[in-house]
């Protein structure tokens, strides 16, 4: 919910057992960000 993601949020730039945190809103997919043209079968055979 929004209020955990806030409570998320202000650990950013934080550090936990030594490590520097990085926190960013969750990534929502989108159709056709898998780049690129199709692949076909491949090269010579």
């Amino acid at each position: 919910n929004e209020s955990s993601v806030e409570n998320a949020l202000k650990l950013d730039e934080s550090e936990f057992k030594g490590r520097q945190l990085k926190i960013t809103h969750k990534r929502v997919n989108q159709p056709g960000m898998a780049g690129g043209p199709p692949r076909g079968r491949g090269g010579f055979r």
